[in-house]
């Protein structure tokens, strides 16, 4: 059940002066349209201390709001951090993913330490069970050159701490014993740590590339921080499970994000636990009773009310056990979205000659009442072309590249200004005098490829398209023909574990003519690169000790040179003739073009403006564009 508001609106300024968290326990905040409730959690973070925590009910939810919270921040010292939830179902056979319990613990580590950061937590994941602060807090190894550490001391404390042993450290939570060498990947740090001992000394801890299992000279640290790479007890009955609620102090604000979604997201996890533990008992499995590893909906309810809770709600009610309500009336943008789709739908014979038009008179409207106006676009690049379309129409906004929301916001202008970064969408804050747009509330939603992921399609390009160059040796399969730089052409047979002088490390074993071996340790992978010749089933391995390949290279060289000279003179004549020159783009092409629904790479912009610009010149175009699909 919620109650309406009976409130006048408020600015936010006037809401925070009042001070009502100091005379009601439940408080909600309503008519909070768009990403005003990032906003709003802004401003308290700036005038509060301590940590802030944010429940939601999706981790979807938890993800955009952190997202424009981040876009909002005026400080970005302070750290923020996603509380996620199990990727898996209760009671899964299937661990979690690490990059989650990374997550998690990195979120507990922040509240023992207490960093006064800000932690936006979906209410599933605020159910389950964790590490007791106690228990957390003798799980965390510190590291420091110089000083003696007993190594079978390390190694029992990583088997403890939920870290798996393994050949090569390649995710996270993986641990690796080689000689003086012990490399781990902790829940702390983005990379993996390289510690390397003598005896028991600690002489050096560096960072690593996984890929390439390289150290990175400049990741040297002087003092590290290992975690427990589980959120969870091994054995629940000598370490009781506790809950999120208990790293707190007991004098924070809550801040609930859409009430009673949260509430009936609560009651219908309870039910799931319940559920899926009973089809756990069914099937024979020993398994924990869901009170050790779950809170329920009710208990959630019980340890909310230990705190001063306030509800943000984008509609005009708020749940009905708040003490008093407050309303914002931060005006969406729907009207404005509407409109654009209704002329994109309309035919031909239409009033206004394109949607952009609908765009430029609410510009108008806002201005012409004094109010700023910001537009947020992705991309540098995509802000660029927003401003080249705008001063087709003789609008000219202010482009700030490098200048944050709230920077520009203090400066008090009353114009147009365009700037970088993520945000979910916009809203109309008519008290504070300002407005903003998101650019996919303009164009439409873009369908972007996270970042993480593009990185990882980006070291795996070269096998997907056959490419030489190997950014690791997973890349090779047993059997694979290699070139390397120095010895010629041979044949992958594997990875071989090799203890040399009593140093442990991991070879490539590389085979030549008459079964002749060379062993390659992984961290000089960039001396070969893989055979792209053919099918190599007629392939010819070099010998090792002999001048054949040499002599190969030296005549490569030259045949790459005899047919540079004939592309040198080909290309010397194609500028003799002429082709059609295309007319400059013009405002419908640009306006097609920024509302095209996929977010461009980097490299998808380069070829489209290089064609662009080679569709202007007179002279022919010769250009061949490959892409992966």
């Amino acid at each position: 059940m919620a109650i309406a508001i009976k409130e006048n609106s408020h600015s936010l300024d006037s809401w925070f002066k009042s001070e009502p968290w100091r005379k009601w326990k439940r408080i909600g905040l309503t008519r909070l349209a768009g990403s005003s409730k990032a906003y709003l959690l802004s401003q308290w973070k700036e005038k509060g201390k301590g940590p802030l925590l944010v429940i939601v009910p999706h981790l979807r939810s938890a993800e955009i709001l952190l997202e424009d919270l981040r876009f909002f921040m005026k400080d970005l010292e302070v750290p923020t951090f996603l509380y996620p939830q199990w990727e898996t179902l209760p009671y899964d056979d299937i661990p979690p993913h690490p990059e989650i319990i990374k997550e998690r613990v990195r979120v507990l580590f922040s509240l023992l330490k207490d960093e006064e950061g800000v932690i936006v937590s979906s209410i599933k994941a605020l159910m389950q069970k964790v590490l007791a602060p106690k228990d957390l807090k003798e799980s965390v190894f510190f590291l420091s050159v110089g000083e003696e550490i007993e190594r079978e001391q390390l190694i029992h404390f990583l088997h403890e701490g939920g870290y798996a042993s393994a050949r090569i450290v390649e995710e996270r939570g993986d641990f690796s014993v080689r000689g003086a060498i012990i490399d781990v990947y902790t829940p702390f740090y983005e990379e993996p740590l390289r510690l390397e001992f003598d005896g028991d000394q600690l002489e050096s801890i560096r960072c690593f590339e996984i890929g390439t299992q390289r150290s990175l000279p400049q990741r040297v640290m002087e003092n590290a921080i290992l975690l427990p790479a589980r959120d969870v007890s091994k054995d629940f009955s000598a370490q009781p499970l506790k809950t999120l609620f208990e790293y707190l102090k007991g004098n924070e604000v809550i801040f609930i994000e859409e009430g009673d979604e949260v509430e009936k997201e609560a009651e219908v996890f309870s039910r799931l636990v319940k559920e899926r533990y009973e089809k756990a008992l069914l099937k024979g499995r020993s398994v924990p009773p869901p009170e050790i590893a779950y809170l329920n909906n009710e208990e959630v309810s019980l340890c909310l009310k230990r705190y001063q809770t306030v509800f943000l709600q984008g509609g005009p009610l708020a749940p009905a056990t708040c003490q008093q309500v407050f309303s914002f009336d931060m005006g969406t943008h729907e009207n404005l979205q509407r409109e654009m789709k209704a002329v994109l739908s309309a035919k031909t014979d239409s009033q206004e000659p394109s949607p952009f038009s609908i765009l430029l008179k609410n510009l108008r409207d806002w201005q012409g009442k004094g109010m700023g106006v910001f537009i947020v676009s992705h991309t540098q690049g995509q802000a660029e072309r927003l401003r080249d379309l705008l001063s087709q129409y003789g609008v000219e906004p202010r482009l700030e590249k490098t200048k944050r929301f709230r920077e520009v916001l203090d400066l008090s202008e009353k114009a147009l200004i365009l700037l970088v970064g993520s945000l979910s969408s916009g809203f109309r804050n008519p008290r504070e005098g300002w407005v903003i747009l998101a650019e996919e509330e303009i164009f439409g939603e873009r369908r972007r490829l996270p970042e993480r992921k593009i990185r990882t399609s980006l070291a795996s390009a070269s096998w997907q398209r056959g490419g030489p160059t190997l950014s690791s040796y997973n890349e090779l399969r047993e059997d694979d023909f290699i070139v390397h730089i120095d010895y010629g052409v041979g044949r992958y047979r594997g990875l071989k574990h090799l203890k040399i002088w009593g140093v442990s490390n991991d070879y490539l074993l590389l085979e030549y003519q008459n079964g002749d071996k060379l062993y390659l340790p992984v961290d000089r992978l960039n001396l070969i690169q893989r055979y792209i010749g053919g099918d190599g089933r007629s392939l010819r391995l070099d010998k090792l000790g002999s001048h054949s390949w040499q002599r190969a290279k030296k005549k490569a060289k030259a045949a790459v040179s005899e047919m540079v000279k004939e592309l040198l003179d080909l290309y010397a004549a194609r500028q003799v003739f002429e082709g059609f020159q295309f007319p400059p783009l013009d405002q419908f092409y640009k306006e097609f073009e920024a509302s095209f629904e996929y977010e461009e790479t980097p490299d998808q912009v380069q070829a489209i403006e290089e064609v662009m610009r080679d569709m202007g010149n007179s002279k022919p175009m010769d250009r061949l564009i490959c892409g992966d699909v």
